[in-house]
C-alpha cells in the first residue's frame, strides 16, 4: 500500500489483503474502505477529488458500499 496523505507517493507499507471482483468500480470502493476512507466522501486524492464520489453521483457506478455483495474469505490464519 502507497500512502498518498501527502499528496504525492509516500512509505509501502505492507497489507495482508486481497481485493477481487467482476466490477471493477466496486473493487475500488471496497479498497478505499480498506484505508480508513469513505469512497462517497472528499478524500484526498492526487486529483484533488475523489473519481469515484464523481462517477457515482453521475450515476455510472455504485460507491455505497452498502449497496454492494461483499463476502470476505478467510484464506489463511
Amino acid at each position: 500500500v502507497r500512502d498518498w496523505s501527502a499528496g504525492r507517493p509516500g512509505k509501502l507499507t505492507p497489507f495482508d489483503a486481497l481485493v477481487l471482483g467482476t466490477n471493477l468500480f466496486a473493487v475500488d470502493a471496497i479498497a478505499v474502505t480498506l484505508f480508513g476512507e469513505n469512497p462517497l466522501s472528499r478524500w484526498k486524492c492526487p486529483s484533488g477529488d475523489s473519481y469515484l464520489r464523481i462517477a457515482h453521483s453521475e450515476g455510472l457506478g455504485i460507491a455505497d458500499v452498502d449497496q454492494l455483495n461483499v463476502r470476505r474469505i478467510q484464506l489463511c490464519s
